[in-house]
């Protein structure tokens, strides 16, 4: 006896949406500023966010902080001055 089967699957990538985006203009203060964040709100909690500098992916360290909290997604950069 042969036996066969077969399926068909659909999969559809998550229809993500910024509800508030990136600032355009950051106003930022070498003299008085030690770190910057760079917050966005999603209309979901994405299961990944990823951050790059100059094509670079940037991971969590001493000088990264990754934030990604329920719809809030954000990079806070440490140790500016």
């Amino acid at each position: 006896d042969i036996l066969e089967t077969s399926c068909h699957i659909t999969v559809r990538e998550p229809d993500y949406r910024f509800t508030q985006p990136l600032p355009s203009n950051i106003q930022f203060s070498p003299q008085t500023d030690r770190s910057l964040t760079l917050d966005a709100a999603l209309n979901r909690k994405p299961a990944q966010v990823q951050w790059f500098k100059n094509s670079i992916e940037i991971f969590p360290s001493r000088k990264y902080e990754l934030v990604n909290e329920h719809h809030v997604i954000a990079l806070i950069v440490h140790d500016l001055a």
